[in-house]
């Protein structure tokens, strides 16, 4: 009888140590991620990324790198976040430059249904914390206030994008 009840107590015991894991300890970290506050609801999404060679018409001495949630449901709803900034050759990763960044719902994989954007005066904050140009990985922090697209409403509107963060496996494109 004592060996019964000894194999209980270990059973429950064990059973309650397992259950006492916490959610991020039980949910394994995507690898790649753009991930945020988004008007103070967790955001969380797979990440790609760009890095853009050509100059294009303003040369500079630069490329520009586009961080983004991709739609991976071809042919329904998604949401997706835009995110591009330039790093200037030979310039710490602090000095990311931000360019615009937007967010919209596509339909059917390339239809916007719905978008913010940034404007001229509310370029977003980007941090590069790591460029792994051999593995081709960047990883940092961003911050966004995005106004609703004029094509959807005159009224201002604004989404905002806080403790953002982003890593994601970047391909070089001309």
């Amino acid at each position: 009888m004592k060996f019964s009840y000894l194999s209980v107590l270990t059973g429950l015991l064990l059973a309650a140590g397992v259950s006492a894991c916490t959610d991020d300890e039980a949910t394994p970290q995507e690898e790649f991620f753009v991930k945020a506050q988004k008007d103070g609801q967790a955001w969380n999404k797979g990440g790609r990324g760009v890095y853009v060679t050509d100059k294009g018409v303003n040369v500079t001495d630069e490329g520009h790198f586009l961080i983004y949630s991709p739609d991976t449901i071809p042919y329904t709803s998604a949401e997706v976040v835009s995110l591009r900034f330039s790093l200037p050759y030979g310039q710490p990763l602090a000095s990311a430059r931000p360019l615009a960044a937007e967010w919209k719902v596509l339909v059917g994989g390339d239809a916007a249904s719905n978008s913010y954007e940034t404007d001229s005066t509310s370029l977003p904050r980007i941090t590069v914390t790591r460029l792994d140009t051999v593995q081709k990985i960047v990883e940092g922090r961003f911050e966004a206030i995005l106004r609703r697209n004029k094509h959807w409403t005159n009224q201002v509107e604004e989404m905002r994008f806080t403790q953002g963060s982003f890593r994601v496996r970047y391909q070089e494109v001309p």
